[in-house]
């Protein structure tokens, strides 16, 4: 049975000593989806590396990757199983990550609610990118992705692939 990739926060790791592959001992995959609440929750089961979470807003939740559209309805899903959740702040200050560098945001349709749950940590984190291709109903998550990283401090730019980077000038001491 596939299960969700866990959260892997190597790259915190990686930014304390400023090396671009980390050393043993400064990797750390925890077992757990990042989310905007703790608790379990429901898990769309496809192919390996292709499930996700269940509980997406919107009816008709559809993707386009350089020039092809595709679908991230349920009925593409073989399956489902539950996954225990947490919030990013819980997540790591529960394994003691102080700096976070970069944070990447990939979760096929929850990018939206992981980076709102980024906020309580946004004074800590200097670069975020997260994918906004997911469309909900027609509509792209890319705009509150970056209208949510901007009323927070975080300078950004949204890529032709809708992808949101954003930097923040004032990221600094531990979380």
């Amino acid at each position: 049975m596939a299960m969700p990739a866990p959260l892997s926060i190597s790259a915190a790791g990686w930014a304390s000593t400023g090396t671009s592959t980390p050393k043993t001992g400064e990797a750390t995959v925890v077992p757990k989806a990042a989310a905007k609440q703790k608790g379990a929750m429901k898990f769309l089961l496809g192919q390996p590396k292709e499930g996700r979470l269940a509980e997406i807003p919107g009816d008709n939740l559809t993707y386009e990757w350089w020039g092809v559209e595709d679908h991230l309805n349920h009925e593409r899903y073989r399956g489902e199983t539950l996954v225990q959740a947490d919030t990013p702040q819980s997540i790591l200050q529960d394994v003691g990550v102080t700096e976070i560098d970069f944070v990447l945001v990939e979760t096929n349709g929850t990018e939206l609610e992981v980076v709102e749950a980024l906020v309580p940590l946004i004074n800590r984190i200097k670069r975020i990118g997260a994918r906004g291709h997911v469309r909900r109903d027609g509509v792209p998550i890319f705009q509150a992705m970056e209208s949510c990283l901007k009323t927070n401090g975080m300078q950004t730019h949204v890529t032709n692939e809708e992808m949101v980077l954003a930097e923040n000038p004032k990221a600094a001491g531990p979380v």
